[in-house]
């Protein structure tokens, strides 16, 4: 220890300088206001000294409250990111919601122009094996659904029940393979068949050969299959081939429901048909 003294006696000595004319700097300070000759000449000696030493200090205090500052705000940083993925799934939800009430809106929108529906169902499943192309529903003989009813979504015609359990049904769609639907060109009024063909378009087969139509046409069902009713939007006419003379050869149609994002479907009632009128 003496030996560490001895080795720094100056500074030690500068130190303790320091130290007593500080005490009695701010011991006269409190004593008066005026510091007198001798204050004023401690001021001037132990002023920059003070700032020397104090350096090193108010450097380790800025350092400290800037650690401090960033803890803060990083901490900030942390609840502003959870906050904004609570709000990110809030509005996802939000639109969701919106998007459901939009096609409700249409759903019920197309429905006042047809028979009240039975019921309305989710889609539950999809199935696309081959060329056949079918979905399941959540409802089924439970809610008056009966085989054979039509199944329409806010766009148009999505196809027929072709098989009921308790509570779910199986829907062959408008673009399976063994699908057919009686249908009228709505701007000429030229009837064909809607052919399903297994993909995501379909045909139109049986139309007269000078039958006026073109690309854009638009198609709905006749009601004359006892299966739809009349006026439900088909297809829309999407080429159109022609063979010698301007006679029709084939006909491409796109369903105007997207079968690929169906999610809500209403399955109505078989039209009425007066047994006394048939032959």
């Amino acid at each position: 220890m003496l030996r560490f003294i001895a080795q720094h006696r100056v500074l030690l000595l500068a130190l303790l300088l320091v130290l007593i004319g500080l005490h009695l700097l701010s011991t006269g300070l409190r004593r008066q206001a005026d510091v007198g000759f001798f204050g004023k000449a401690v001021l001037v000696v132990y002023t920059p000294i003070y700032k020397v030493l104090s350096w090193p200090f108010a450097k380790v205090a800025d350092f400290i409250r800037g650690y401090i500052y960033l803890v803060d705000l990083r901490d900030t940083n942390e609840n502003l990111r959870k906050q904004t993925a609570i709000l990110k799934t809030q509005l996802a939800e939000l639109q969701e919601l919106r998007a459901e009430n939009d096609r409700m809106k249409k759903l019920l929108g197309l429905q006042t122009s047809d028979p009240k529906p039975v019921a309305n169902a989710w889609v539950i499943r999809r199935g696309e094996e081959y060329d056949f192309q079918v979905l399941i529903i959540d409802a089924g003989s439970h809610d008056g659904v009966q085989k054979g009813m039509a199944v329409v979504a806010p766009d148009g015609l999505v196809g027929y029940v072709a098989a009921v359990a308790f509570n779910a049904s199986k829907v062959v769609m408008l673009t399976d393979v063994g699908a057919r639907v009686d249908a009228i060109l709505q701007r000429t009024r030229h009837r064909a068949m809607v052919f399903g063909s297994g993909k995501d378009f379909c045909t139109l087969e049986y139309l007269d050969p000078d039958a006026d139509v073109a690309e854009g046409d638009r198609l709905v069902t006749s009601g004359m299959d006892g299966v739809f009713p009349k006026g439900i939007p088909v297809a829309q006419v999407g080429a159109v081939s022609r063979a010698d003379f301007g006679v029709v050869q084939s006909v491409i149609v796109k369903p105007t429901a997207n079968m690929a994002t169906i999610e809500e479907v209403a399955v109505l009632p078989k039209p009425p048909i007066d047994a006394g009128l048939m032959p």
